[in-house]
């Protein structure tokens, strides 16, 4: 993972608690492929909140998992963004464009050495 990403991990843990993380933990492993597995951790509570934490951004990430993205049919209904109020959809979205085209361009670089 990128430092930036270290960084959000680090956040989210720190603000979110054990208990939402695992929450949202148990509601992404039906859109997990085959091949991905969110196990149950064991240590620390803090220890395993930033396992968690860390594991799904990986999956969230990855450009294989099909994930929902959330949306709104009106806009009047969301509040206004500001420095406390970040829409996070938007940035990871943004984040996993970024991703793919850095993979891209990375085996594009290896095929042409």
């Amino acid at each position: 993972m990128t430092c930036d990403a270290n960084v959000s991990v680090k956040v989210c843990a720190d603000f979110y608690t054990s208990d939402e993380v695992e929450k949202v933990r148990c509601q992404l492993l039906p859109y997990l492929n085959n091949n991905k597995r969110l196990p149950k951790l064991r240590g620390s509570e803090d220890d395993v909140c930033i396992r968690n934490v860390r594991n799904m951004v990986k999956i969230v990430l990855d450009s294989s998992t099909a994930i929902p993205t959330l949306c709104v049919g009106d806009l009047n209904c969301v509040p206004p963004i500001d420095i406390r109020h970040v829409d996070v959809d938007a940035i990871l979205a943004e984040l996993r464009r970024y991703t793919e085209k850095f993979v891209w361009w990375r085996n594009l670089e290896r095929r042409s050495s």
